[in-house]
C-alpha cells in the first residue's frame, strides 16, 4: 500500500512537472494574454559561433523562460499571493495605498515636491512659455496652460505614510501656478477643480485603480474648457453639459490601467463606475477653433469622448511633442494609435495655422512643460536670445 501511495505521488509530480511542457506543445487550454507593457525574448538559431561565444545558452533560456505552457496563469497566482501576503506589486512604479488605492508613485513624488526642479529653473522655463505666448499673441492666436489632475493630491488620505515621513516641500505645482500667474500666463487648474468637486459629485472623479482623472470625471469638466477656449477664441462654442449617467462594475477605457498590468487572478477592488452620455448645446456660428493641444496622456479621455471633435474640427495632438495624431486618425484607428512622429511635420505652420495652443500636463510632468516644444519653439521665434 505504501509502495503505491509513493508511486502514486511520483506519478503526480512527474504530471505536474510536465504539464507546462504539454500545454506548450498542445496549446490544449486557454491562458489570457498578460497586461501592459512587455517585452518577449526572441527564439534565437543554433550556431556553432553563438555557441562558442557564449551567447546562445542564455538567449535560449532567456526564450524558454518567456515561453512554456501556463506562463501567464503561473505570473498572475504568483502576483496575486504577493498582493495578499506583502502588498507586493508587480509593475513598474505602482504603490499599494491605503484603502486599497493605487498610485504610481511619480504622482506621490509631484505631491511632496520631492521631484521639484526649483524656482530658478521654473521661472526660466515660464518666462518662455511667456514669450511664446506673447509672440503667439501678436499672431492672432492664443495659448492657454491647463494643469491635469494629479492622483495623489486628489487623494492624499490614501498615501502611504511612509511616502510622506519627511513632510511636504514646494512643489512644481505651486511654483508654476504662483510664477504662472505673476508672468500672466493663461492657466486652467483642472487639478484644483477636481478636488473642488470631490466632495459635491457622488460620482467617481477619480478612481483608485486608475492613474487619470475617470472617464466621468473628464466629461464633467469638458465644458469648464470649453468656456475657457470661448473666451480666448472669440468663437462661439457648444455648451457640454451631461445627458444621463450609466453604472457599471467594470471599469472601462482608462479607469483601472493602473491596476489591470498588475495581472492577478482577481480584481483588484471594487467600485463603481459612473459613465456619462454629454449633450452638446449648439450654436448657429460654425466658426469653430482649430486648436492644437501639447502635452501628457490626460487628453485621451477627452478624445475617447469625442469632446476634442465638438470643440474644433482640424485638431491635433502632440502626445509629449515626439509622436503626432489628428482627428482624422483617430476617427480611423482610435486614441492612442501612433499616426506619425513630430520630425515628420512641419511644426511651425501647424503651430501658426492653429487658433489655440492648449498645453495639458499632470503635477509630474511639470518638470519639462512642453517635453522639449517649449525650448524649440522659443529658439524659432527668439534666436540666440538668452533665455534668462
Amino acid at each position: 500500500m505504501e509502495d503505491k501511495i509513493k508511486k502514486c505521488l511520483f506519478f503526480l509530480l512527474l504530471t505536474v512537472l510536465w504539464f507546462p511542457r504539454l500545454q506548450d506543445i498542445t496549446n490544449l487550454f486557454h491562458s489570457k494574454d498578460l497586461k501592459g507593457a512587455y517585452v518577449l525574448a526572441s527564439d534565437v538559431e543554433f550556431s556553432w559561433g553563438k555557441w562558442w561565444a557564449g551567447g546562445f545558452a542564455p538567449a535560449k533560456d532567456s526564450f524558454l523562460a518567456d515561453h512554456f505552457g501556463f506562463r501567464s496563469d503561473f505570473i498572475r497566482l504568483n502576483n496575486q499571493f504577493d498582493l495578499m501576503l506583502f502588498h507586493k506589486l508587480h509593475y513598474n512604479s505602482s504603490v499599494y495605498g491605503k484603502e486599497r488605492c493605487l498610485f504610481d508613485d511619480r504622482y506621490i513624488n509631484a505631491y511632496t515636491g520631492r521631484d521639484c526642479i526649483g524656482y530658478g529653473a521654473m521661472r526660466e522655463r515660464l518666462l518662455m512659455v511667456k514669450a511664446i505666448s506673447d509672440t503667439l499673441g501678436r499672431l492672432g492666436k492664443s495659448l492657454v496652460f491647463i494643469h491635469a489632475p494629479c492622483k495623489a493630491s486628489f487623494y492624499p488620505e490614501c498615501i502611504p505614510d511612509y511616502y510622506l515621513k519627511d513632510g511636504l516641500r514646494i512643489t512644481n505645482y505651486q511654483l508654476c501656478k504662483r510664477i504662472g500667474d505673476s508672468l500672466g500666463i493663461v492657466r486652467l487648474d483642472m487639478d484644483s477643480y477636481l478636488r473642488f468637486l470631490k466632495s459635491k459629485d457622488a460620482h467617481l472623479l477619480y478612481t483608485r485603480q486608475g492613474s487619470h482623472w475617470s472617464v466621468y470625471g473628464a466629461a464633467r469638466v469638458a465644458d469648464t474648457f470649453a468656456r475657457v477656449l470661448e473666451r480666448l477664441t472669440h468663437k462661439s462654442l457648444p455648451h457640454i453639459a451631461i445627458a444621463s449617467v450609466e453604472y457599471d462594475d467594470k471599469p472601462r477605457y482608462t479607469d483601472g490601467d493602473l491596476a489591470e498590468p498588475l495581472n492577478l487572478i482577481r480584481r483588484f477592488s471594487k467600485e463603481v463606475y459612473s459613465y456619462a452620455s454629454l449633450s452638446y448645446t449648439r450654436t448657429a456660428d460654425t466658426n469653430k477653433p482649430k486648436v492644437l493641444y501639447i502635452g501628457d496622456s490626460f487628453l485621451f479621455q477627452w478624445m475617447h469622448l469625442g469632446i476634442l471633435d465638438e470643440i474644433g474640427p482640424g485638431w491635433q495632438f502632440w502626445y509629449y511633442f515626439k509622436e503626432v495624431d489628428d482627428q482624422a486618425h483617430v476617427h480611423d484607428h482610435g486614441p492612442g494609435i501612433t499616426n506619425k512622429t513630430i520630425d515628420e511635420i512641419d511644426w511651425v505652420r501647424e503651430l501658426e495655422s492653429s487658433d489655440c495652443i492648449t498645453l495639458i500636463y499632470s503635477a509630474h510632468n511639470l518638470t519639462n512643460i512642453g517635453s522639449g516644444f517649449v525650448e524649440k519653439a522659443f529658439d524659432h521665434y527668439y534666436p540666440k536670445t538668452p533665455k534668462r
